[in-house]
């Protein structure tokens, strides 16, 4: 495993329309932490420049790494005096908490029933998910091997551009491409930010949602997205597709008090991930 750990300023950003909508954070973490994960090999931890500049900095051995601000952890020499627990007991104080077990960090809220507060939070969830809900089946049902078409979409902003416009960028692209992808069949799984600009991971042939032909409807989505990319975004550098089919397993992944719902990608899907971000000028893989 390779870890690289930032500290910072961060903006949280929700964009999307009124049917689904994307939590996102940007801002100089989040660049950082990808610096540092660029630098991390098997088995080491990388500290950012701003992460490092905030430890205490004689209670870590690091190594420097040539012609980089961000270091390389060696070990912790001694137990830091930062109390975690007392941390945890202050964090929601307003909120009334269960502890669900004893290895779970994270608390669980206890919230009086919001059928409003509900709505919202159905936005941020796939509908493929929802239907399973709203049947009260078993999450282990969502769980499976199965084929299906990725679409990658891959933007690059120009450089130089505020927080805010790019967050006005983003909300327009994703209102955008959720739209042409929903239009052919398809979902959006997840937004990853990175230095310079984000990525639209869309899945085609989910539960509900497969057809015989949905290697041409990911296609036609692919090409209205990259289309709409060119001719609607201005703020944008360069924007890259990529698409492939290929065994995915889809389902509940993570902390039994924080599920996910994801497309975990085979090898051959990555691939393909990786040879569309290697191109720099707008291109259709």
């Amino acid at each position: 495993d390779v870890s690289g750990i930032s500290a910072g300023k961060l903006s949280k950003v929700i964009v999307g329309d009124e049917i689904s909508q994307y939590f996102v954070v940007i801002g100089r973490a989040v660049d950082e932490v990808r610096l540092a994960e660029g630098l991390a090999v098997a088995s080491t931890i990388i500290l950012s420049p701003n992460a490092w500049e905030l430890c205490e900095r004689n209670n870590i051995a690091i190594d420097p790494i040539e012609n980089e601000r961000a270091v390389k952890v060696r070990y912790i020499k001694r137990e830091p005096s930062f109390s975690v627990e007392k941390y945890q007991d202050s964090i929601g104080t307003s909120v009334e908490h269960d502890k669900v077990t004893r290895e779970c960090v994270r608390r669980a809220s206890r919230l009086m029933p919001n059928a409003e507060l509900e709505k919202t939070l159905r936005k941020y969830i796939m509908k493929t998910v929802l239907q399973k809900i709203d049947d009260d089946q078993p999450l282990e049902y969502l769980s499976e091997m199965r084929p299906a078409t990725i679409v990658f979409v891959n933007m690059q902003f120009k450089g130089g551009e505020s927080d805010q416009e790019q967050c006005m960028t983003i909300h327009q692209a994703a209102i955008g491409i959720g739209q042409q992808i929903v239009k052919h069949h398809g979902r959006v799984n997840k937004v990853f930010m990175f230095d310079k600009g984000c990525t639209f991971l869309c899945l085609f042939g989910l539960p509900g949602d497969k057809r015989e032909d949905e290697s041409a409807h990911a296609l036609q989505a692919a090409y209205g997205v990259h289309d709409l990319c060119q001719k609607e975004i201005r703020s944008l550098k360069t924007v890259s597709v990529g698409v492939t089919t290929g065994p995915v397993f889809c389902g509940v992944v993570g902390h039994p008090v924080r599920h996910e719902y994801t497309g975990t990608i085979h090898l051959d899907i990555l691939l393909n991930s990786q040879l569309e971000l290697c191109f720099a000028t707008a291109t259709l893989l």
